[in-house]
């Protein structure tokens, strides 16, 4: 592993410097981000899997969006949004053209707002910019992918390209390709790979370099029950000390995870709430009841 790790390195410093310093292709957002690795809770038990060195940096963690709002044309996707997110799940649904997409793409700046601002431990993170990025994991709902990279090879470039070290990036692919289920898969280029196991290469990377902010776009589309029960509960862990956005049309994913949820429609916030008031305050007796009841109601 770590001879391919130095030779994705080198393409991928190449890539580094034909875009300049700091800047990456649109492929890819932006390729410095924090070191570190994993909670050894989570996995293999190394001593060097900690994460005290990160726990300082979480303990106030504040994303504060204000009327925030985006256009494409004439429709407005996005429409004065206005939320504070904490550490913790915070699990987003809406139907199809809500603006939960849209959002997500606004946080992390693929796409331009028009109006609003997001904070992020109350500075704007525009003003942010490479500091805010690199503690910012995204998973997105599609992703263009090298044909011919292995596994191994995507996330060993993705690793160079969050400036990642060398050693922590072969402890960090290794609890990843694990934590997703494609240790068999490690060698087999991801042109050959099914819909579902691109969606777990995707969310590995998005995990790459242990971020203080994750954002997961539709993670479990194309997942199987059982992949979808395995990442729940490894969302749910590290979610202790980070935000996590999930949107997602599966509301069994986030129903046991979710701290808190916020119903989104047309572009527009409707309804936020903690997760058992968001059901019991509107006399459902699930997280789908109370959906679909809240989405026609409101």
């Amino acid at each position: 592993m770590k001879k391919t790790i130095n030779g994705i390195c080198a393409m991928a410093a190449q890539v580094r410097g034909h875009y300049g310093a700091g800047a990456t292709s649109q492929w890819v957002r932006e390729p410095v981000w924090r070191g570190g690795t994993l909670p050894a809770t989570l996995g293999t038990g190394s001593p060097s899997l900690t994460a005290n060195s990160i726990m300082e940096d979480c303990a106030y963690m504040r994303m504060e969006i204000n009327k925030l709002s985006k256009s494409y044309g004439e429709k407005l996707a996005l429409d004065g949004f206005s939320y504070t997110f904490h550490s913790g799940v915070t699990a987003i649904l809406g139907p199809n053209g809500a603006g939960k997409t849209t959002l997500m793409n606004l946080i992390t700046d693929c796409t331009k707002r028009q109006s609003g601002e997001i904070l992020y431990d109350g500075t704007d993170i525009l003003k942010l910019g490479k500091d805010f990025r690199r503690r910012l994991g995204f998973m997105p709902q599609s992703q263009g992918m090298y044909e011919q990279m292995t596994a191994l090879d995507f996330l060993a470039y993705m690793a160079e390209l969050k400036g990642i070290r060398k050693k922590d990036a072969v402890a960090q692919i290794h609890e990843l390709l694990a934590v997703v289920n494609l240790e068999r898969a490690t060698h087999q280029k991801v042109g050959g790979f099914s819909g579902g196991m691109r969606q777990r290469v995707l969310l590995a990377q998005a995990m790459l370099g242990t971020p203080e902010v994750l954002l997961l776009d539709e993670p479990t589309a194309g997942l199987d029950p059982e992949e979808r029960i395995r990442l729940r509960g490894y969302i749910e862990k590290l979610a202790a000390d980070k935000i996590v956005l999930i949107t997602t049309h599966i509301t069994s994913d986030v129903e046991t995870i979710a701290d808190e949820i916020l119903l989104m429609n047309h572009g527009k916030l409707l309804f936020a709430s903690k997760r058992e008031e968001f059901i019991s305050g509107c006399g459902a007796g699930s997280l789908e009841d109370a959906y679909i009841k809240r989405l026609h109601t409101l």
